[in-house]
């Protein structure tokens, strides 16, 4: 036999009295209730947060040696070959557009 689960027994919303003198139930507030220059303001702040990601994003050479040595620390049935090389083409990209020096 499958196990039964009790359950709570269920109240039809019909059956639920309330009180005659209650007051009435509050309108639950307008989801879309915005200011009317909302529309400015929200674009500038995506705009903002677009830049923020965009300048975390780039990436150095000395960030993509670090990432190189730490996935050259993977154990060997977990390491790449082919993933390694493009984590070093990555650098060579990054250096050659940074103008990087060394």
């Amino acid at each position: 036999m499958a196990d039964q689960v009790s359950q709570a027994p269920v109240i039809p919303v019909a059956d639920v009295l309330i009180p005659a003198d209650a007051p009435p139930a509050a309108a639950p507030p307008a989801v879309n209730a915005v200011p009317a220059n909302a529309d400015n303001l929200e674009i500038a702040n995506l705009l903002q947060r677009i830049q923020a990601l965009e300048s975390q994003q780039q990436t150095s050479v000395e960030n993509g040696l670090s990432g190189l040595a730490a996935y050259g620390l993977r154990r060997k049935p977990d390491f790449d070959k082919y993933a390694a090389l493009a984590l070093a083409e990555d650098i060579v990209v990054v250096a050659h557009n940074s103008k990087h020096e060394n």
